[in-house]
């Protein structure tokens, strides 16, 4: 049952049901940004997902933000720091939470500076502004890194990333930010598996409780008062192991929001909307332990 009158943009494929207020919109003969070009101004806001791969979020946002439409969610210039680990990193004053790194320009790069940083490491090497675990290995020679360089050239990936490989707990937090307020609604495991040199995400576990959550929270607030723009949900990932590492923000509804919504107290969905567009502060507690496994 929908309290606002929605209009949902989706696949023409993708069955919604039937509830009050809620209507199927699908774009069929145009691109989908001619047809919000042509199209957002009749509406007030707009929730939306989008991944930060090549700006597209950022874009997105910015094609709303020009046409006044409010956004339950992150601003363009949150979104464009956010889209790549680097601007990210630049923004945290901490340094005690940044993972060891190096950025390597694909069409330009200096292979001592790798071998030295691989001396006494074995490290991960991604694309600067990927989502999730897409394109990202492990290396240890100047020989994989190569190899893997000539495939981020192939699929026209400019920067890089070569971290060292810290190897603990990787955790994610779901929260619900607005101007005035931060609410950390849920700590989440992730499944993460390691094999031929692949490193590939399989799911999450929500919520859960570690021995460090004290410490977290305190890094995780203020991580999210960094970035200015940062609003409506996020979600932070971290590695832990005898320390607490970021590993990158990511300004929109992450995969334990599928579970977070199924077992929340409250609609989580229309609190996200309610609180985001108020600024009211987040009550929501999640109810049940539950897993998703992505194969």
């Amino acid at each position: 049952m929908c309290d606002y009158s929605v209009d949902y943009l989706v696949n023409p494929l993708v069955d919604l049901g039937k509830y009050d207020n809620c209507n199927k919109k699908s774009v069929d003969d145009v691109s989908l940004y001619d047809w919000l070009e042509y199209n957002v101004s009749n509406y007030d806001c707009c929730l939306f997902i989008a991944p930060e791969t090549d700006l597209i979020q950022c874009k997105l946002t910015r094609l709303l933000e020009k046409h006044g439409v409010e956004i339950i969610g992150s601003s363009s210039v949150a979104s464009y720091i956010c889209s790549s680990k680097k601007r990210t990193y630049d923004k945290i004053d901490n340094e005690k939470i940044k993972i060891p790194t190096i950025i390597i320009d694909t069409d330009d790069v200096n292979y001592e500076i790798i071998e030295d940083f691989l001396k006494n490491n074995e490290c991960i090497i991604k694309p600067d502004n990927s989502t999730s675990t897409q394109h990202v290995h492990t290396i240890k020679t100047t020989e994989q890194a190569k190899k893997f360089l000539t495939d981020y050239r192939k699929n026209n990936i400019k920067k890089v990333l070569i971290q060292k490989h810290i190897k603990g707990e990787v955790i994610s937090t779901s929260n619900i930010k607005t101007k005035t307020h931060t609410k950390t609604i849920s700590i989440n495991s992730q499944k993460i598996t390691e094999k031929d040199k692949t490193i590939t995400y399989h799911g999450c576990k929500v919520p859960i409780k570690i021995p460090e959550e004290k410490e977290l929270m305190k890094i995780n607030y203020e991580i999210l008062g960094k970035i200015e723009g940062l609003n409506g949900y996020i979600g932070v990932d971290y590695i832990i192991t005898d320390n607490i590492y970021l590993l990158e923000i990511n300004p929109r509804i992450t995969t334990p929001y599928i579970l977070l919504q199924k077992h929340s107290d409250k609609n989580l969905t229309q609190e996200l909307i309610e609180n985001t567009l108020h600024d009211r502060k987040t009550e929501i507690k999640i109810k049940n332990t539950d897993e998703l496994t992505i194969r």
